[in-house]
């Protein structure tokens, strides 16, 4: 029986280091390429909200710069074809890394839908005294002003027999004002009755909803009636509203589309009840979410629960949160992945260990392409000469002022496939021959073995006289010396994986593919000695 315990002490550490927080953020970073994940913005998003949150700062300004890269002037995402999700995401990621939203806050104000909710919208203002109130907003660049009388919290100049202390806003100031407006802001100015309390109500069916109050004679009531379409002013979208409204309420703004979404999300869907959650706290959504988690922990899917951990950990909820973030780490693949998807890799590195510091990032240097902190160099991003001088970089072709010059067919240190993509191709070669070969577009950044901070660069070859290389070497995508097992497209021993060096990625990670055999191989000789030798 000793020799049993003993086992299991032995197997029991094997199975718990199974996880590491650590290899999903290194599989995150091979899969980026110039802070591009997927070619998707909400993935590089929270990719790098994921990387921001670990303190690797080089990955997520890398990724922040291609996400804002695919800007379009009107301040929408991605550029030329603007999506609602898409920019809330991108919006996001700009309050994180405390970048200007100015123009992607005043876009997403411009877009929202009137909801066309089915229900009435009241204004109530509870008083024991009899006077007027004044109630004054905006239509088409012009005030509108009404004045209502109220007696004793009733209004007798327009109400519904039953309901005589709601004021139906929709028909006693003009027809459908709140409902043919997203957004509409009401003044109200209720001096006459002294003290009161004004507030907003909407009811659909039996349910009433408190939108807005005020203890004051004077208040500002604010009035949502809007929802989000997939585009600008299309027809509501459930999933796109349940999105933005959860990325605007976490960067902190003021729109919000709750009153349309608590009458259209679905209450039987993880994803629906945690997002809803995080835009609204609403304890039903709190408690539906809850419902739908499973004994092992997980909710559905991975995707799902890393969301519905996001929902928990907001509201507080140790326990269940703590039993999800156990199940998705026995979800990570041997590779550090979670389903082998970049998206649901990086939500669960966001959502579900932010505490992890990862140590993989490159050093802050004056050529990595990011503006350290203290930097007034090559990396500033304007028009300034590198660390020291132009000398530190041989490659460098600088006008007078020091600046990198775009279009030399030189890529530059300071220069990239974003702002200059002429220079630095996307795929740039990276032949690793041990020359640092500055024609094929090789630098620092795009090839560092070849070409290290002090690197002999080799001679620039005039645009149009690239001359062919002769012989086999490494990059020429063609599996022709007998070191090389791969080579670019040239890859049947190891495809989709071939390394820059020509070597299969599995070779690399062969210690890390053991692992999961040994385990179960150990876990094998447990159930054999219990089941067979134990009888002996």
């Amino acid at each position: 029986m000793k020799k049993s315990w003993l086992l299991l002490i032995f197997v029991l550490p094997l199975l718990i280091a199974a996880f590491n927080a650590e290899l999903g953020f290194q599989w995150l970073i091979s899969k980026s390429s110039q802070g591009n994940i997927a070619n998707d913005i909400p993935t590089t998003a929270l990719a790098a909200a994921a990387f921001r949150n670990a303190g690797a700062e080089l990955q997520a300004q890398q990724s922040l710069a291609w996400i804002k890269s695919k800007q379009d002037p009107s301040g929408c995402f991605p550029k030329g074809n603007c999506k609602i999700k898409e920019t809330a995401f991108a919006h996001w990621l700009f309050i994180l890394l405390n970048e200007d939203t100015e123009k992607t806050s005043a876009w997403l104000e411009s877009v929202v839908s009137p909801a066309l909710v089915n229900g009435d919208w009241w204004l109530q203002v509870a008083t024991s005294s009899t006077g007027t109130c004044k109630v004054s907003y905006q239509k088409s660049g012009e005030t509108k002003e009404h004045t209502i009388t109220v007696n004793q919290g009733k209004f007798p100049g327009c109400s519904t027999p039953g309901k005589e202390t709601f004021f139906d806003l929709n028909k006693c100031l003009e027809p459908n004002i709140v409902t043919n407006t997203p957004f509409i802001e009401f003044q109200v100015d209720c001096s006459t009755l002294g003290s009161s309390i004004i507030s907003a109500v909407f009811q659909s069916g039996n349910t009433y909803y408190l939108l807005d109050e005020a203890s004051t004679s004077k208040a500002l009531i604010k009035i949502q009636n809007g929802c989000f379409g997939k585009t600008a002013k299309a027809a509501c979208d459930v999933e796109t509203s349940l999105y933005a409204n959860a990325l605007l309420a976490e960067s902190g703004a003021s729109l919000s589309v709750t009153p349309w979404l608590e009458n259209n999300y679905d209450h039987k869907k993880v994803l629906d009840n945690a997002l809803f959650f995080i835009a609204a706290q609403k304890e039903a959504a709190l408690k539906d979410l809850k419902i739908l988690q499973k004994k092992d922990g997980s909710f559905l899917t991975i995707y799902e629960t890393a969301f519905a951990i996001a929902a928990l950990n907001k509201a507080g909820n140790l326990a269940e949160q703590t039993k999800a973030v156990e199940w998705l780490k026995t979800q990570q693949k041997a590779d550090g992945s979670w389903n082998s998807k970049e998206l649901d890799t990086a939500a669960v590195l966001y959502t579900s260990f932010a505490d992890t510091q990862f140590a993989g990032q490159s050093p802050a240097t004056c050529s990595n392409g990011i503006k350290d902190e203290g930097e007034t160099a090559i990396d500033c991003g304007g028009s300034c000469r590198p660390c020291g001088s132009t000398d530190d970089f041989p490659n460098a072709d600088r006008d007078e002022g020091g600046a990198a010059i775009c279009g030399d067919y030189i890529c530059d240190v300071a220069e990239n496939e974003f702002n200059c993509p002429q220079d630095c191709p996307s795929q740039s070669t990276c032949n690793t021959d041990g020359v640092c070969d500055s024609f094929l577009g090789e630098s620092f950044l795009s090839c560092p073995t070849d070409c290290p901070e002090d690197a002999e660069y080799s001679e620039e070859i005039p645009p149009g006289e690239y001359p062919e290389q002769e012989g086999s070497y490494c990059g020429n995508n063609q599996v022709n010396d007998e070191a090389e097992e791969c080579d670019g497209t040239d890859d049947s021993a190891c495809p989709g994986v071939c390394n820059l060096d020509c070597t299969c990625e599995q070779k690399k990670s062969a210690l890390r593919w053991m692992l999961p055999l040994i385990i179960i191989l150990l876990i094998g000789l447990a159930v054999y000695y219990f089941f067979f030798m134990k009888k002996k």
